[in-house]
């Protein structure tokens, strides 16, 4: 698996992930029941699952290896992990727009 292999080489990662993987706990999938805001967190391996229940019926899929921690921000109720996957997000916009822009 390609994250493992970050892992190895002390590589860290955020991404997001779709909800049609078989891997996926089935409580961390969108249910109309739960609470939004609310987030479920799962920690196996060096890895952090985190769901987030953002509508009454959608969820924020999140893995990532840089997380050791279950941290909520008091104010928004959103875990860590959204702000810091928000944050690099933009980096990889713009090397994708620079990317597009220059051709080699």
């Amino acid at each position: 698996m390609a994250a493992h292999n970050l892992l190895e080489n002390g590589l860290t990662f955020i991404e997001t992930l779709k909800k049609n993987k078989k891997e996926i706990p089935l409580d961390f999938l969108p249910n109309k029941l739960r609470e939004i805001k609310n987030c479920l967190f799962r920690f196996q391996d060096g890895f952090c699952l985190v769901s987030c229940q953002t509508k009454k019926s959608k969820a924020m899929l999140f893995l990532s290896s840089m997380h050791e921690t279950a941290e909520i921000d008091t104010t928004t109720g959103k875990s860590v992990v959204n702000f810091d996957y928000a944050a690099a997000k933009g980096g990889v916009d713009t090397v994708d727009y620079m990317c597009t822009s220059y051709s080699s």
